[in-house]
């Protein structure tokens, strides 16, 4: 009975510690974003847009780290390139689909100008909260120009979107180690 007693006290003593509220928004708007895309199987039988949301959430939680502990050129780097990945999978999941394929490439389309733009509010320095002055913008300038170049070529067909998807993890691998690199 003391040991039920004791748990019981732990649990009480962890509730008092721990705020589950960010937990419990968390959960709330993982299920208002997965109600947003379509419950579909894929060949082997499981469900694609859950085992698309088990790899969401951790990245954007990855996203949130880096941006606290990277450069901010490298963060909005690595988020460009991260946002871009996942317009890639949608192009090679769906942009073949009859029903939905006009609808990703125009999507794709829109992605294209917002890097541009990207590019273009970086160039004029208005990235003022994001960016500090002294930032080093290449990455920034690097990371939306092979997003432009591998979303493009992506629309020439699917089967191109599966490479890029590769091409671009590895520059996101190599942007990562040389920062970490770079930090010591």
């Amino acid at each position: 009975m003391q040991g039920i007693q004791q748990s019981v006290d732990g649990v009480r003593f962890f509730r008092r510690q721990l705020d589950v509220g960010w937990l419990r928004a968390a959960f709330v708007r993982y299920i208002g974003i997965s109600d947003l895309f379509p419950m579909e199987t894929d060949q082997s039988g499981g469900i694609a847009t859950l085992s698309f949301m088990t790899i969401v959430v951790p990245v954007i939680m990855l996203l949130g780290i880096l941006w606290a502990l990277y450069d901010r050129e490298c963060a909005l780097a690595l988020t460009v390139l991260g946002a871009s990945l996942f317009v890639l999978w949608g192009v090679r999941r769906y942009g073949s689909s009859m029903y939905v394929g006009t609808t990703v490439k125009v999507c794709v389309v829109i992605y294209l100008v917002l890097l541009a733009a990207l590019a273009a509010l970086t160039k004029s320095g208005k990235l003022n909260k994001l960016l500090p002055p002294k930032a080093d913008k290449l990455p920034v300038y690097a990371a939306c120009g092979l997003s432009a170049l591998a979303l493009l070529a992506s629309l020439l067909g699917g089967g191109i979107s599966y490479y890029a998807m590769w091409a671009l993890a590895a520059v996101v691998f190599a942007l990562a180690v040389y920062y970490t690199v770079k930090q010591l």
